[in-house]
């Protein structure tokens, strides 16, 4: 059986911010132009990561909306990802 997760994302003013709660739990923020740090919190303790947010656009209409996040993921002053996450909901 996998894990499950809850994340919960929350966007507003051109910054967003996502909470993930389960085996691994993280809080990352997504503000443009600014390196945020955080963890990701496992059973087998705390790893430092910070978030250097390059863009957050966020599109909302009537029938839902879209938030765009493009950003790198640093490790121990080292990038380890360059990543770009849409997420697409309808109402």
């Amino acid at each position: 059986d996998g894990e499950r997760a809850h994340i919960e994302l929350r966007a507003a003013a051109g910054r967003a911010r996502m909470l993930r709660k389960g085996m691994t739990s993280a809080r990352l923020v997504f503000t443009p132009g600014q390196r945020t740090s955080s963890a990701y919190v496992t059973i087998y303790g705390e790893i430092p990561v910070a978030v250097d947010t390059r863009s957050v656009e966020i599109d909302v209409s009537d029938n839902g909306g879209e938030l765009r996040l493009d950003y790198d993921v640093y490790m121990g002053g080292e990038r380890t990802s360059s990543a770009r996450m849409d997420i697409t909901w309808r109402v």
